[in-house]
């Protein structure tokens, strides 16, 4: 009976007081669960907002306000309006050259003069055969008359012989003095063409053969012509009458109002280039033939002073973001991306200038998320 009564006892709930000195540690345990979970909570959420951000980079670039006007661009080299060869007519040995390079000459002028001693000498003994051909044509004549009177057949016949014979002596000598008259005026090398002597080729006493007859290249200086080598994938985007605006490697701070006046219709199989022609309207003096310069194709005629305002700092409007109301961008670096607050301008095209706050070449990120901070992380996007 008594063990029956132990085991109930067994059985039976513990008191209060031993229920009470046991609820202390379940709390403790709970707690320190949850302490531990929440850490490990924070750890990961720490993780994961250190986590680099994948992000896209452009670069801040200097452009002119007229960029968005610009449909093409090209090289090219100055070009004369026209251009010609002054050139001997016949072999010989240059006596002088009687212009310098850069002259003006006019059409005809004459520019240099073989020697034609020889052609002088043989002129002078030409004239002497002549005068003697007509003194014997003058003889003969009297003789002629002085034989019909005596009416001897053949005295008359031998008289009419040598005033034939004086007849076809003068007109070979009268051949001959034309074809020398015609080889002297040779000896004299003309201007093809009005223009600037901008090549002498022939020195004095250079014999000139049959095959190298040039003496100068005359060039036409009155107007100035820039041929641009443009992509043949390109030419459809040019047209005659279109505005250009040139700039020429050796003026770097200088633009030249240009209208595209011809198209080539031809294509370079070996380059896949075409020839746009394009006239200036304002070349200087100083600007010379063969010159390389760089030609914008315009969808209109901008004005010089907009073209001649020097280019500023953008970035693609998508760089462009703000914190705590104010303008900022990102600057990308392996170390974080940094936030810089910039003064804002006139929209270019796609891009908004900026004034202050950022230098060429920066790399700036484009669409920053909103939680982007500065010195967070940050890892290219592939």
């Amino acid at each position: 009976m008594s063990d029956l009564h132990d085991d109930l006892s067994a059985l039976s709930l513990p008191s209060e007081p031993q229920a009470k000195k046991r609820r202390p540690t379940v709390v403790i345990i709970v707690g320190l669960v949850v302490l531990i979970a929440a850490g490990t909570l924070a750890l990961v959420f720490y993780q994961i907002s250190r986590r680099p951000i994948p992000v896209r980079l452009a670069e801040a670039s200097l452009k002119t306000r007229w960029a968005p006007d610009v449909v093409l661009i090209a090289t090219g080299h100055v070009e004369p309006n026209e251009r010609a060869v002054a050139a001997a007519l016949a072999p010989g040995r240059v006596k002088s050259v009687l212009v310098t390079q850069g002259a003006h000459v006019g059409k005809g002028a004459v520019i240099a003069e073989l020697d034609g001693q020889l052609m002088d000498a043989q002129m002078k003994e030409a004239k002497v055969a002549l005068s003697a051909a007509r003194a014997k044509i003058g003889a003969a004549r009297k003789k002629l008359a002085i034989e019909k009177k005596k009416r001897d057949e053949a005295a008359i016949d031998a008289a009419a012989s040598a005033l034939n014979a004086g007849a076809a002596a003068v007109k070979a000598a009268e051949a001959r003095i034309a074809t020398l008259r015609l080889a002297l005026q040779n000896t004299r090398v003309k201007a093809p063409a009005a223009g600037t002597v901008w090549k002498i080729h022939a020195t004095v006493g250079q014999s000139l053969s049959e095959n190298a007859l040039k003496v100068a290249d005359i060039v036409d200086l009155s107007t100035l012509f820039l041929d641009a080598d443009v992509s043949e994938s390109k030419l459809g985007v040019t047209r005659v009458d279109m505005p250009a605006d040139v700039m020429l490697d050796a003026f770097p701070n200088r633009h030249f109002d240009a209208t595209v006046v011809e198209l080539r219709p031809e294509v370079n199989k070996e380059t896949a280039t075409g020839v746009v022609r394009l006239r200036f309207a304002n070349a200087e003096p100083d600007v010379l033939l063969n010159m390389a310069g760089r030609v914008s194709f315009l969808r209109r005629a901008v004005p010089m002073p907009e073209r001649s305002a020097p280019p500023r700092v953008s970035v693609p409007k998508a760089a462009l973001t703000e914190r705590a109301g104010k303008p900022c961008v990102f600057v990308y670096s392996e170390s974080g991306a940094a936030m810089l607050p910039v003064e804002v301008g006139d929209t270019i095209g796609s891009d908004v200038e900026i004034t202050k706050g950022l230098k060429p070449g920066e790399r700036v990120i484009t669409s920053p998320p909103a939680g982007l901070e500065d010195g967070r992380a940050v890892e290219l996007m592939p």
